[in-house]
């Protein structure tokens, strides 16, 4: 399932794969560049062979997420950026 959450940082893409709310759920962060329509039919395909949830999104300006307004990127941006992942899990 595709949807949009508005969360502190902005507007972001989710996708979510859940078999079962009980079982662990595996969650994919794309590269720098990527976003989840790179993924095609791995987080399904992942989901079902791992007997897992899968849970992806798109960082703020990639994919279908909002627009990446803060202009400055410390090398552990991408450490700051999964901080968002409760706020993603909550959906």
């Amino acid at each position: 399932m595709h949807f949009n959450i508005s969360t502190s940082v902005g507007e972001l893409h989710v996708l979510k794969h859940e078999k079962d709310p009980n079982k662990p759920t595996i969650v994919l962060l794309h590269d720098s560049l990527g976003c989840i329509e790179l993924w095609r039919d791995f987080p399904k395909n992942l989901g079902a062979l791992a007997d897992c949830n899968v849970l992806a999104y798109d960082r703020l300006g990639y994919g279908k997420s909002g627009p990446f307004i803060t202009l400055k990127r410390d090398n552990n941006y991408l450490e700051i950026e999964a901080d968002i992942l409760p706020e993603v899990q909550s959906y």
